[in-house]
């Protein structure tokens, strides 16, 4: 699967979507990346952004809390056992307006899995159906970039890390967010989560 998959235009309204918000909390998949924690927190000088801990987006937003059924449960648990555990690295930086990433190589293994979430998932396009491409990514920054991050961030560089599980995660009651599930790749079962501080 190549890097150009086209996906849909979001077509919610930004004042519908937060209505849809309040009374439902929107979940999120993703796959986790502790090796990079304290590599990140030093180079940006503390708190890592978003109270999410890093990690690699598969669906952001996924479904609402309450849609998280028996059913759906089920369905993420057969499509991560069917996903081995793999090595990916983070060499290289890139940009969105407003955000500094780091990109995951080979992108391809999370292209594939973002995609066949998505084919049985039709209704959680991949970023919200925002974007026109699908880029995996880890977030370093979001928001005016400190004077150096960039810099501090690629002195790091490169890092390896092992993908071998994905969580869903959904805000919390504070500012941060709560690990629901654990899917381990490879394995049938989807395991209640821990609070994502510390996200191990």
């Amino acid at each position: 699967m190549t890097i150009g998959v086209r996906i849909m235009r979001a077509t919610k309204s930004v004042a519908r979507i937060a209505r849809e918000a309040a009374f439902s909390p929107v979940t999120a998949l993703l796959v986790p990346a502790p090796e990079v924690a304290s590599d990140l927190r030093e180079a940006v000088g503390g708190t890592l952004p978003a109270g999410l801990p890093p990690h690699v987006t598969l669906v952001s937003p996924f479904r609402r809390s309450r849609a998280i059924d028996r059913r759906c449960v089920q369905t993420l648990a057969e499509i991560f056992t069917d996903t081995g555990p793999f090595w990916y690295r983070l060499s290289r930086l890139g940009r969105f307006p407003d955000v500094l990433y780091l990109a995951p190589e080979p992108a391809s293994r999370f292209e594939d899995l973002i995609v066949r979430l998505w084919r049985v998932f039709p209704e959680c396009p991949p970023y919200g159906g925002a974007f026109d491409q699908i880029v995996p990514h880890l977030t370093v920054w979001s928001g005016p970039e400190p004077r150096g991050l960039a810099d501090r961030v690629a002195a790091a560089l490169p890092l390896t890390c092992r993908a071998d599980e994905a969580w869903l995660m959904a805000p919390g009651s504070g500012r941060g967010w709560q690990t629901k599930l654990r899917f381990s790749f490879g394995s049938t079962l989807g395991t209640p989560g821990a609070a994502a501080h510390p996200p191990r």
